[in-house]
């Protein structure tokens, strides 16, 4: 499992809960059944807004999640201000 793919997990164990086991994400992760798209927004939107929350810069907060999840900070930005169901 690369590093995306763990910072995507996690996010989706945090999203589930205690009531999904970990293992069964992962595979589910493998198999192709979880929008790995959809996992990525809500995981940067939400690195974005627990920075914000802590009292980093908006901006600030955006370049941290680009580098973490290795996009572009247009990528990050775009995502943060969409406001959409994920």
């Amino acid at each position: 499992m690369t590093r995306h793919e763990r910072l995507l997990a996690a996010a989706l164990r945090d999203a589930a809960g205690e009531a999904v086991p970990a293992g069964l994400l992962e595979r589910l992760l493998a198999a192709g059944l979880i929008d790995l798209r959809a996992c990525e927004r809500r995981a940067i939107r939400r690195e974005v807004e627990g920075s914000i929350r802590r009292g980093t810069p908006h901006c600030e907060a955006m370049v941290h999640a680009a580098d973490r999840f290795s996009c572009s900070y247009e990528k990050v930005r775009a995502i943060f201000y969409r406001k959409d169901k994920t």
